[in-house]
C-alpha cells in the first residue's frame, strides 16, 4: 500500500469540491502561528478572530468540529475562504492515517474526493493499459 501510496500523493491535485471539509465529520486544529496567519489573511485583529472562530478544548484551538462550526470556513460554494492559509491538517489531506489505514478505506475515500478517485482512475487506466485488467492484482502487491 505504501508505494500506491506514494505514487497517488506525488500526482493528487485538489479539485476544491469541499468534501473533505464537509464529509469529514472531524475537528480542525490550529497551532497558534496558524491562527495568526488566518487572522492576518481575514484583516482581523487576532484577539477577535480567536473569540469568534476558535474554541479552546483540552489545550486545542479548533478551529471546526461536527459540533462547532461544523462548515469550518466553507462558503456556500463549498470553497474554503481561508484556502491559501489553511492549517497544517487541512493542507495534508488525503495524507492522513485514516484514509491510507487499508486499501478499502482507500477505496470507501475515493467515493466523495474527486481529486483522490481522478488519479486513481488515471492511474488504474495506465496500469490496465499496461498490465491487463487491475481486478486481478491482488492488494497486497502494494504493500512495503
Amino acid at each position: 500500500m505504501d508505494k500506491l501510496k506514494a505514487l497517488i500523493l506525488e500526482k493528487f491535485q485538489c479539485l476544491g469540491c469541499g468534501n473533505c471539509c464537509e464529509l469529514a465529520n472531524g475537528y480542525v486544529y490550529a497551532r497558534p502561528e496558524e491562527a495568526v496567519c488566518i487572522a492576518k489573511y481575514l484583516e482581523m485583529d487576532i484577539i477577535a478572530f480567536l473569540q469568534k472562530y476558535t474554541l479552546k478544548e483540552n489545550g486545542w484551538l479548533i478551529l471546526s468540529s461536527a459540533k462547532f462550526r461544523a462548515n469550518c470556513f466553507l462558503d456556500e460554494h463549498k470553497k474554503c475562504q481561508i484556502y491559501e492559509v489553511r492549517p497544517k491538517n487541512c493542507r495534508t489531506y488525503p495524507d492522513w492515517f485514516s484514509v491510507w489505514k487499508n486499501y478499502e478505506t482507500f477505496l470507501k475515500e475515493t467515493e466523495f474526493c474527486p481529486g483522490l478517485k481522478k488519479v486513481f482512475m488515471d492511474l488504474h487506466k495506465i496500469f490496465t493499459e499496461d498490465f491487463g485488467d487491475i481486478n486481478n492484482i491482488d492488494s497486497k502487491r502494494f504493500e512495503k
